[in-house]
């Protein structure tokens, strides 16, 4: 995945979940609105499922972008019947 636009809120400790999950054992790249490349560290923390914002790092509410190797994963559904539709998010 190359420039992933994320949606985030500038907000300490934000959880900001990739599209698919991320092959920690390959480079990850995250960068803010104006391109610029955020640090592991010092912006963001590295969770298995996308990055956590830093307080006083660099992830405001402009958005990001981040390019990534993903896993290889397949979908499993469950439908019993239709109705509202919910989306229920484990990390662990």
């Amino acid at each position: 995945m190359t420039d992933e636009a994320q949606e985030t809120y500038g907000v300490a400790g934000e959880l900001i979940t990739f599209q698919r999950l991320p092959d920690l054992s390959q480079a990850i790249t995250v960068k803010d609105s104006l391109d610029t490349i955020l640090v592991e560290g010092d912006d963001y923390q590295l969770m298995k499922s996308g990055i956590q914002a830093i307080e006083g790092g660099g992830i405001d509410d402009q958005g990001i972008k981040v390019s990534y190797t993903p896993l290889k994963a397949n979908m499993i559904q469950a439908l019993v019947e239709s109705g509202r539709e919910f989306t229920l998010f484990m990390e662990g």
